[in-house]
């Protein structure tokens, strides 16, 4: 455990390099510090700050008290009292991420990758707060504004938002048709699909026939054998064969 004397000595030293040139993560080397750990000390998750950001959100949208969903992970910010108080306030269903499920939310992790693998990303990190902050404004400008998301026919989010991307998809079909047209040779098969992407669901609901055998579980998504049955012999297979209507069927959802 590091003293609070001996942390804020600490931060002075790593203030100082970083003045004179020296990046933090060098800095922190040096002391024997982990860089996360610092930035941990500068930075705090405050549930009052997340509420406040949702908050300014949804009213600069004017989306208040429409069938909004807030998918978040289990962080203490998003599930406090503040918070939940502030999204009940503005009528925004609050979701979160099942325990152990790396990609219930595939949305923010395929943004974390384009952050990571965008060119201008610094791979001996940021020498600052500030310089770090100043990157991530941009590369956001960048991502709303500029990169033609291939997931959503090669529009901008802003051109999804904005409603325009319909005229702008009509008129790349119109391009395509008037090219096949005027070189029908050139055309085996179908010009490329340039009608706009419906609703993007996170988790779509899926019907899952319920197909297990008595007092066994099914995986995810199974529809066969039960996936873990019991082992012949075993105290769970002779209740089974001796009381099967005494079983509790338990099918994962």
């Amino acid at each position: 455990m590091i003293s609070t004397l001996d942390r804020q000595n600490a931060m002075t030293l790593i203030g100082e390099a970083a003045t004179a040139g020296a990046r933090q993560s060098l800095a922190c080397t040096e002391l024997g510090i982990d860089a996360r750990t610092v930035r941990r000390w500068c930075e705090r998750e405050s549930a009052d700050l997340a509420a406040e950001l949702v908050r300014k959100a949804v009213l600069a949208e004017g989306c208040v008290l429409t069938p909004l969903v807030l998918h978040a992970d289990n962080g203490s910010p998003m599930k406090a009292a503040t918070m939940k108080a502030t999204l009940e306030r503005l009528g925004v269903i609050a979701s979160y991420s099942r325990p152990r499920v790396s990609d219930d939310n595939p949305f923010s992790e395929a943004l974390f990758r384009t952050c990571k693998y965008r060119p201008s990303w610094p791979s001996k990190g940021f020498a600052s707060k500030s310089e770090a902050q100043a990157w991530v404004e941009g590369f956001v400008r960048w991502y709303n504004t500029e990169h033609r998301h291939s997931g959503i026919r090669f529009v901008t989010p802003q051109m999804r938002h904005s409603g325009i991307e319909v005229a702008i998809l009509n008129g790349r079909a119109a391009v395509y048709a008037g090219a096949r047209a005027a070189n029908p040779s050139r055309w085996t098969g179908p010009t490329r699909n340039w009608q706009p992407i419906g609703p993007v669901t996170l988790n779509p609901d899926r019907t899952v026939p319920a197909a297990a055998g008595d007092g066994e579980a099914l995986l995810s998504s199974s529809t066969g054998a039960p996936a873990f049955p019991s082992r012949p012999g075993s105290r769970r297979a002779a209740a089974s064969t001796v009381a099967p209507s005494l079983q509790v069927e338990r099918h994962a959802s």
